[in-house]
């Protein structure tokens, strides 16, 4: 159950992080500061680097409109190695709670057990989630502490533009689209997961009734 548990988990939250990077565009801060560059381009931009981030077999980023540094460049090319991680680690827990839930799809006592498991999995989840949001600056630059051991990521407006289309408010709208997609897609497989339930229970005692019935046939046939 624990294993079921372990990678269902980490399908749902590493697949929603990746869907929240996807629909990040819609959040992007357009700033009054650049005044040159128009919205489209600003826009062009930007789907420059979510393609060079999504795309593993994107080997440069190159941007039309907005000024980069070589060490905002370095920067994204290590962001871009924790995406193609987090890309594997989805589909490959995808598949391994996929073949897991099958492997359980009948048995009403597991079944019963992994939601019970999930909801406070994910409950816990959505705590620590709510808890980061909290004083959220400071969790965000001890993530990029421990994640990087340079400060490549101190993005200067005047050399690296791309910070002015997400400031604090950027990262923190993200980090709740994460969330809602988290509570979204746990709502859907709580309704799976009851779903199998109930069809394995039914199943069950439809399996039984027959058997039922054989063995009152077989009686009467001996009579």
């Amino acid at each position: 159950m624990v294993l079921t548990t372990t990678w269902i988990t980490v399908a749902v939250v590493s697949t929603a992080f990746l869907l929240t990077s996807v629909l990040s565009s819609l959040l992007i801060h357009y700033p009054r500061d650049l005044t040159s560059v128009s919205v489209m381009a600003i826009n062009h931009d930007y789907h420059q680097i979510q393609s060079y981030l999504l795309n593993p077999f994107a080997e440069h980023l190159v941007l039309s409109s907005l000024r980069i540094s070589t060490h905002g460049l370095a920067h994204y090319q290590q962001v871009k190695s924790l995406f193609i991680i987090v890309e594997v680690i989805a589909v490959l827990s995808s598949l391994m709670a996929f073949a897991e839930i099958m492997r359980i799809k009948k048995s009403t006592k597991q079944l019963l057990n992994q939601l019970s498991a999930l909801r406070m999995t994910f409950f816990a989840i959505i705590m620590c989630l709510l808890l980061f949001l909290i004083d959220f600056n400071t969790h965000f630059i001890e993530l990029h502490h421990w994640l990087f051991h340079n400060d490549w990521w101190v993005f200067k407006p005047a050399t690296d533009q791309t910070i002015l289309l997400m400031p604090t408010s950027f990262f923190i709208q993200c980090c709740l689209l994460w969330l809602g997609l988290v509570v979204i897609t746990w709502g859907i497989l709580d309704v799976v997961i009851r779903h199998l339930l109930f069809t394995a229970y039914f199943g069950f005692n439809k399996t039984n009734h027959c058997w039922d019935k054989r063995d009152n046939d077989n009686g009467k046939d001996d009579q």
